[in-house]
């Protein structure tokens, strides 16, 4: 009986630890993602004044072809946060 529960707890120990292993390798997924887009934006950001001006914009073609709809704002540059949205790692919500 003693040997059957630690059999037990051995086996629900090593199924609980898999799937937390499962959602941990998903969150580390999401959060290279996220830093690969601000890896990005550092690059970019030129003056590391922490926006991106249509000049720093430049030096990615598909950024200054989208800048107008990058800079959600209109205040002339593009803040971290929308360069992430424009990545497409973010939403407006967030997620």
């Amino acid at each position: 009986m003693k040997n059957s529960l630690i059999k037990n707890v051995a086996v629900f120990s090593f199924v609980a630890l898999t799937a937390g292993a499962g959602n941990a390798l998903a969150d580390d997924s999401m959060e290279a993602q996220m830093l690969e887009s601000e890896a990005k934006f550092v690059s970019l950001d030129a003056d590391k004044s922490g926006t991106l001006s249509q000049d720093e914009a430049a030096a990615d073609s598909a950024l200054a072809e989208a800048f107008a709809s990058a800079d959600a704002d209109q205040d002339g540059q593009i803040s971290k946060q929308e360069f992430v949205l424009y990545s497409g790692d973010a939403t407006a919500a967030g997620n």
